[in-house]
């Protein structure tokens, strides 16, 4: 049955309905950003004198603005939707990365608080300094019911509003005097929800479902096969904003021959969804299980080298993956490996969280376990415990022990897993160095990554020796996008494993 995200219902992702300022992002400098680029018109006046309550050297979280309250909108007008600087349901961090210089702006969507119903239309805008959130106001009162931002500019259009405010350059926020100079327009990678039509539930998990599906690329309007997480509508305001983020973060910089590819995120509707290259051939895990015995070692070999590969460019990237699993690394229509699953991922290089209760205990480093330390040497561990599972052809690590038995064998005995007796005796020796104690000890994956591909390059004349019943074939016609004009009407492949793709809770 076909399904399509045409008509879906409105609904927005959870925010605050204050206006809210927010200090320049990490990493960024304040007032140099393109601050010679500026226009010169209109020209911006000196701040407003700060009270002692609010002195220079205090934070401020949100200013006293006296302004009433945003009232919900009815739903969106079609100037809105069809807007260019309109970007849809996305959080704060997301618009302030979009704003590069002062006087930079946009609409997004907002919904006041958790378990509230409503639309809030926002616009975000870039000042000296950071960023300021103002949310639409409507006339509670009177015939006209006119939009606003500040009162001093009122109209029954939105996009009037915001012209109001340009041509008569008044700011639209007057306490740190942030005025609009350019609208910033969506980029290629927003996709509208009616380009994408789903066909088959493929994957579920807590907040969000896999379907196989079709999208219209928006940059050359070919057609093309897909995989779309779709969040589910009850989603708490912790999972969209958990969602928005694996989206930022699997669309940052990380494409690579190795990596899971991301053709963009639908935000203008609800459900949220994130479309992402379609690795027809199932999981990693899958595959070793359903061919246990089957899988030659030169294969592993190329597993555990591709794998390798497509995390050195994470730790590149200072990417922490944090669930590093054969259960996380799909397969092309090539066999090929393909790293996925960005949900936990982080760019911190570093993170202490208390909040991961749910990991699975076997993959986890003794200092994951104790501390709750996350780094790039915590998945070089997770690395080794897959590699393992490679090689033992899809079994759960630690056979025979169950979580808490694990966790002791680890933490108080210091015990390893054994391989199994096919692995290569070199591959044995790389992955020692994953399973230090000391996270200071273990080698970078850029290290295992070459160690790896050395190992399989020096195997690869058995392939000469094998016999052909014993060598995974290779699938060496990709699919080549049709034009909108030619595609046929049928489903993309069936050929995708049930539990590719799939989101534990």
């Amino acid at each position: 049955m076909e399904l399509s995200t045409k008509g879906i219902s409105l609904k927005v992702p959870n925010e605050t309905k204050d206006v809210v300022i927010r200090e320049v992002l990490p990493g960024t400098t304040v007032g140099g950003g393109g601050g010679s680029k500026e226009s010169a018109n209109p020209p911006i006046p000196s701040p407003v004198p700060l009270s002692p309550a609010t002195a220079p050297d205090e934070k401020l979280k949100e200013p006293l603005i006296e302004i009433p309250p945003p009232i919900p909108t009815s739903p969106l007008q079609m100037e809105i939707k069809t807007c260019k600087f309109y970007h849809g349901i996305i959080p704060r961090v997301d618009a302030e990365m979009s704003l590069r210089y002062v006087g930079d702006y946009l609409l997004r969507r907002a919904e006041p608080t958790e378990g509230v119903a409503g639309q809030y239309l926002v616009i975000s805008v870039k000042r000296e300094g950071g960023f300021v959130h103002v949310p639409l106001s409507q006339d509670r009162e009177g015939p006209l019911k006119q939009f606003y931002f500040m009162p001093t500019v009122k109209d029954s259009s939105v996009l009037s509003v915001i012209d109001g405010h340009l041509a008569r350059g008044l700011p639209i926020c007057i306490t740190w005097n942030a005025y609009l100079r350019k609208p910033v327009n969506r980029s290629t990678w927003l996709i509208a929800h009616e380009d994408v039509i789903l066909y088959k539930k493929i994957g579920s998990g807590a907040f969000g479902e896999v379907f196989l599906a079709r999208m219209v690329d928006p940059t050359s309007e070919y057609v093309l096969d897909c995989a779309v997480k779709k969040l589910k509508m009850e989603a708490t305001m912790d999972a969209k904003l958990r969602f928005m983020k694996e989206a930022r973060m699997m669309r940052k910089c990380y494409k690579h021959k190795h990596v899971v590819m991301i053709f963009g995120i639908a935000t203008l509707n609800s459900p949220l969804l994130i479309l992402m290259e379609l690795c027809p051939n199932g999981s990693l895990i899958s595959h070793l299980r359903k061919n246990k015995g089957k899988v030659t070692v030169l294969d592993k070999l190329r597993f555990s080298a591709e794998a390798s590969s497509g995390l050195a460019h994470l730790e590149k990237m200072n990417c922490i993956h944090r669930d590093v699993a054969a259960r996380n690394c799909l397969l092309s229509s090539k066999n090929e490996i393909k790293i996925s699953d960005f949900g936990l991922a982080d760019n911190k290089g570093m993170a202490i969280d208390f909040s991961l209760d749910k990991l699975p205990i076997k993959w986890l480093a003794p200092e994951t376990m104790q501390d709750k330390v996350y780094s790039l040497k915590s998945d070089i561990w997770a690395f080794g415990v897959m590699i393992w599972e490679i090689f033992a052809d899809g079994d759960e690590p630690y056979p025979g022990l169950n979580n808490v038995q694990a966790r002791a064998k680890i933490v108080v005995h210091d015990y390893r897993m054994k391989f199994p007796d096919e692995t290569p005796v070199d591959v044995v020796q790389v992955i020692a160095t994953c399973w230090n104690k000391n996270p200071d000890h273990r080698s970078m994956m850029s290290a295992h990554a070459i160690a790896l591909q050395q190992i399989y390059d020096s195997k690869i004349p058995l392939l000469f020796n094998q016999s052909p019943n014993m060598v995974t074939p290779l699938i060496t016609n990709p699919v080549v996008p049709l034009p909108p004009e030619n595609v046929p009407f049928s489903p993309p492949s069936d050929n995708c494993d049930k539990s590719s793709y799939h989101n534990r809770d």
